[in-house]
């Protein structure tokens, strides 16, 4: 490497976090600028030994662009990326662990044309945005944790108290035909909660864009209560009597198993070969709030079986 300029930054994130931003395409997109006048308008990556890569660049005012691309030569995945530019010039990423932070180094061949300290300082900035990217992620990944937590334990307690305060008669009551019970609608959730095993044990991949983008639609699936679903069969309730404290224990121990996902897992990882019907493969964080959702939705079921039992009797 002639003349190497060297530019690099400490980030307060982990090198598995600082990797997955820094080659993901729908993150490069958001920091890849090395002033307010320019953004990334293309992104495409294929990161691996002799992979290709092309950024393309553009002014924001359309009086400038230009192509940034090149080959892998050498990747080692959350430590070092070389690669060569299609003029033939070489560059070397590292990232390295200190502590809770990332020391990120980019050291880089220079063109003839423009001088060094120009070319420094444009590295630099999109360093510099690149490290306000991730810490500012971060935080928003932490305060979205923190909501999901609260309200998903604000949801299960919900669940609970309700089949626990409900007496014999209206839990196991059927209030009219094509309706469940109350303790039916418990087995429902208690199988679907299932799926814990899969976001705790199951294949996961990168994910290639912004990873809640489905979380709205996933909210107005389970959220309109005038549209009706039909349950798969494998999720169907039992037509048995459920005992109530066996329910209840079932239903405790996996909301506490969906605790320790929300807190123990990367959320932002993609759960690979589970398609939700309609939109897809989702994130944990995705597939979290699916959860959260169809639960609330039926606690709202529940709520109108009570409330058209006690009309009955009233």
């Amino acid at each position: 490497m002639n003349n190497p300029i060297t530019a690099e930054t400490v980030i307060n994130s982990t090198s598995e976090r600082v990797w997955k931003l820094w080659t993901t395409p729908a993150d490069i997109i958001q920091w890849n600028y090395p002033s307010e006048g320019w953004h990334t308008l293309r992104v495409e990556n294929d990161l691996k030994n002799g992979g290709t890569f092309l950024f393309e660049m553009e002014a924001k005012n359309g009086n400038d662009s230009f192509d940034f691309g090149g080959r892998y030569d050498n990747v080692i995945t959350n430590k070092l990326i070389e690669y060569t530019l299609d003029d033939r010039r070489k560059t070397v990423v590292e990232f390295i662990p200190n502590d809770d932070a990332t020391i990120l180094i980019e050291t880089f061949e220079p063109e003839a044309k423009t001088p060094f300290d120009i070319q420094r300082d444009f590295c630099q900035s999109v360093l510099n945005n690149f490290k306000r990217y991730v810490e500012k992620e971060n935080n928003k990944t932490g305060i979205m944790i923190t909501q999901i937590t609260t309200e998903f334990e604000k949801t299960s307690d919900e669940l609970l108290q309700i089949i626990l305060s409900t007496n014999e008669e209206p839990l196991y009551e059927i209030p009219f035909e094509g309706s469940w019970s109350v303790a039916q609608v418990g087995d429902h959730l208690l199988k679907s909660y299932g799926l814990v095993e899969a976001l705790s044990h199951g294949p996961v991949k990168k994910t290639e864009r912004l990873p809640g983008i489905e979380i709205e639609k996933v909210k107005n699936i389970f959220l309109d209560f005038d549209a009706k679903y039909k349950s798969a069969e494998a999720l169907l309730p039992t037509n048995e009597r459920i005992e109530k404290e066996k329910l209840l224990s079932g239903l405790q121990k996996r909301i506490s198993q969906i605790k320790e996902v929300i807190q123990t897992k990367d959320l932002t990882e993609t759960c690979a070969g589970m398609p939700f019907k309609g939109i897809g493969e989702l994130t944990r964080m995705e597939w979290i709030h699916v959860i959260l959702y169809h639960t609330q939705r039926h606690n709202h079921q529940i709520k109108n079986i009570i409330k058209s039992f006690e009309s009955q009797i009233a």
